[in-house]
């Protein structure tokens, strides 16, 4: 069954994942050096899991095993906010994070690649998409950040010399990863380590691959549809 909703039930679905992956972006550096902060921006990451599991809440099997991979990442994400932002906590929050929204992540894209319409749902799903992608990326930078002491070089006009609390080290990594998604490339934020670099590079041809793949192929349904009702 698609994970396209219909207008029955559930139309909403990819509207209300991308209005949460929004708010996790543009909500939590309101609150940056508030005591509240790191309560805000875990709380509303957890309504872009949940968002993401009622994505596919119609496909029985691959909904089970969303809920499989969910419960170990709310699990570790509220740990690291009751460990005292331990590092190891940390470390494993972003693996679990990788592993569920990449899980998503691969559902959306079939959806897409596999549509034979574009439809409302199917240009939220593309935008959610790319979203997602940038998180994941976020979370594997965080990790390597921690794994290679140095792997980025913070210039003074970012601001980002001592990152004190692990949710400002993944605000400002998910800041670095849309930059480098898109291919802007503001230079305040620079990888040193060959670890970095590789895997930024690989994001930069990841977000050119999306408007090469993604969007030609909805262009492409959008002309062919069009074409089909004049005949």
């Amino acid at each position: 069954m698609s994970l396209v909703a219909h207008k029955e039930t559930g139309e909403y679905r990819f509207p209300l994942l991308l209005l949460s992956l929004f708010g996790t972006l543009l909500i939590p550096p309101y609150f940056e050096g508030h005591e509240l902060f790191a309560l805000i921006w875990k709380l509303i990451f957890t309504t872009v899991l949940i968002s993401a599991v009622y994505v596919i809440v119609e496909q029985k099997r691959m909904w089970l095993l969303a809920m499989i991979l969910m419960v170990p990442t709310l699990a570790t994400l509220w740990l690291d906010h009751f460990s005292n932002h331990n590092r190891l906590a940390f470390y494993i929050d972003n693996l679990t994070t990788i592993a569920f929204l990449g899980f998503i992540s691969y559902h959306l894209l079939r959806t897409i690649l596999l549509s034979k319409n574009v439809t409302a749902n199917i240009i939220y799903a593309s935008m959610c998409l790319y979203l997602l992608i940038g998180l994941i990326w976020a979370a594997i930078f965080s990790n390597i950040n921690l794994f290679y002491d140095g792997a980025f070089l913070f210039n003074a006009a970012s601001g980002q010399q001592g990152l004190k609390v692990e949710e400002q080290m993944m605000g400002v990594f998910t800041y670095y990863s849309f930059v480098t998604l898109s291919t802007l490339g503001y230079g305040d934020i620079v990888p040193t380590h060959k670890v970095a670099q590789s895997w930024a590079a690989v994001e930069a041809m990841v977000g050119q691959f999306y408007i090469a793949i993604i969007m030609a192929r909805l262009v492409s349904l959008h002309a062919t549809a069009h074409a089909t009702k004049k005949h």
